[in-house]
C-alpha cells in the first residue's frame, strides 16, 4: 500500500492504528496531501474515497459552492458575476452587449458554458480585477483569459479597434504596420486629435533630417 494514491491523499506508511473494543485494532495510514500536509486517515475511508484530502478540498468545494449562490465574499461575487456578464454577452441575443460578442462570433469554451466550477479552476480568484480577452478576435477560454486591469483593458482594446478604409479593415496596429505609421502617433490622431480616418491614414509623418 505504501506509494498508492487515492484522490489527493498518497500512504507514507503505516499508522499507530486505532484499539477497538475487544483485541482488534482499526486499521490506518499515514498519507500526505497534495498541498503538503501530513494527514493520519482510516483504512477504510481512505479506500472508499470517503476522505479524500486533509481537508483542503472540502474547503475549495466550500468556496466554490458559497459562490455560485452569491454567499461568499466580494472578490467571490466579483467572479460569479463576470462568469454571468460573459455568458450574457454571448448567448443572449437580447442584450445590448451582444452584437460586439456574440454577434460577432465571440464564444465560450463548452466546459465555462455548462460549469462555474470549471470557469473558477481555469482562472482563479480574480483578485478585484475583471475578465478579459488576451486576443479581442478570440473567445473565451483559459489561454485567451486573463484577470485585467481597467486600464490593461483600454490598452488592449485600442490596439484591435477596428477601421475600415478603401475597403480594406484592419485594427489599429495592423494599420500602423501596414502604413509605416508609429502606433501611437496613429492613435494620437484617431483618439486625441480626432481626425477623420481618411486625414489619419494618409497624413505623411514628419521626417526629421541631419544637415551637414
Amino acid at each position: 500500500m505504501i506509494g498508492n494514491k487515492y484522490s489527493r491523499l498518497t500512504i507514507l506508511r503505516d499508522g499507530p492504528g486505532v484499539k477497538r473494543k475487544g483485541n482488534g485494532i482499526r486499521k490506518n495510514y499515514i498519507c500526505q496531501c497534495e498541498c503538503g500536509e501530513i494527514k493520519i486517515v482510516d483504512k477504510y475511508h481512505l479506500l472508499s474515497g470517503k476522505i479524500k484530502s486533509c481537508g483542503c478540498y472540502q474547503e475549495e468545494s466550500r468556496k466554490i459552492t458559497k459562490t455560485i449562490h452569491g454567499q461568499a465574499g466580494s472578490d467571490a461575487t466579483r467572479e460569479y458575476r463576470s462568469w454571468s456578464s460573459m455568458k450574457e454577452r454571448c448567448l443572449n441575443s437580447n442584450c445590448k452587449s451582444f452584437k460586439n460578442y456574440g454577434g460577432r462570433g465571440i464564444g465560450i469554451c463548452e466546459k465555462w458554458i455548462n460549469s462555474f466550477e470549471e470557469f473558477y479552476k481555469d482562472m482563479g480568484p480574480s483578485s478585484g480585477l475583471t475578465i478579459d480577452r488576451i486576443d479581442n478576435n478570440l473567445g473565451y477560454y483559459k489561454e485567451n483569459c486573463r484577470w485585467a486591469s481597467k486600464k490593461e483593458q483600454a490598452i488592449n482594446r485600442r490596439t484591435t479597434d477596428f477601421i475600415e478604409f478603401n475597403g480594406i479593415t484592419l485594427n489599429q496596429k495592423e494599420w500602423s504596420e501596414k502604413l509605416g505609421i508609429q502606433f501611437k502617433t496613429l492613435n494620437r490622431r484617431i483618439r486625441y486629435l480626432n481626425w477623420p480616418i481618411e486625414k489619419a491614414l494618409t497624413t505623411p509623418t514628419r521626417q526629421v533630417f541631419n544637415c551637414k
